[in-house]
């Protein structure tokens, strides 16, 4: 069984391709990536790079799809999550907008929380359920039954406008991420 985990993040221009998963995946498919980049660019490149063309994506991906490679890390930097809560959020709005769940249970959430490892501490796990219950009360998530949640409408509405625009990542906000979990690592 393999456990290794690769992240793969490229800016062009204005478009970005993220991935975080099994290398072997990527392996296989970069050179495809990069192939079809050439291809949607073609002989202009440098001139529609410069010009901050934003339809790239939609060329290369289709402008309903165009959240397709998007990983939960991702979702969690352009949400700026700082919380056990925001993460919660980022996690659905992955499983949601970019994996096209109508719903997602705590299993689900869970995985996609952890996968956004900088981001994610310990305690945040062991308080999902009063998390879910808050998030629940507040209206941010719809429980469907025991185990099933979506994020309600208006809420998956706010977190797609957000995760779509792709604003320049904060570094200053994840270095502060790694340094928190670094310290409580080193107190726990």
């Amino acid at each position: 069984m393999n456990d290794r985990i690769v992240k793969f993040q490229m800016k062009i221009g204005t478009s970005e391709i993220s991935y975080e998963g099994p290398p072997e995946y990527l392996e296989e498919s970069l050179e495809k990536v990069v192939s079809g980049l050439s291809d949607v660019l073609g002989p202009n490149s440098k001139a529609m790079l410069d010009s901050g063309d934003t339809s790239i994506s939609e060329r290369m991906l289709g402008p309903k799809n165009q959240l397709m490679m998007i990983s939960s890390m991702t979702c969690a930097q352009r949400l700026a999550v700082n919380s056990g809560r925001d993460l919660i959020l980022a996690g659905g709005a992955k499983l949601m907008l970019v994996d096209q769940k109508d719903s997602f249970d705590r299993k689900d959430l869970l995985r996609e929380m952890k996968s956004a490892s900088i981001y994610y501490k310990q305690s945040y796990g062991t308080n999902l359920s009063r998390y879910l219950k808050r998030l629940i009360k507040d209206g941010e998530i719809n429980s469907l039954s025991n185990d099933k949640f979506a994020l309600s409408a208006g809420k998956l509405e706010e977190l797609q406008r957000i995760i779509q625009t792709p604003a320049e990542l904060n570094e200053s906000s994840t270095q502060s991420h790694l340094e928190d979990n670094q310290s409580e690592d080193a107190e726990g």
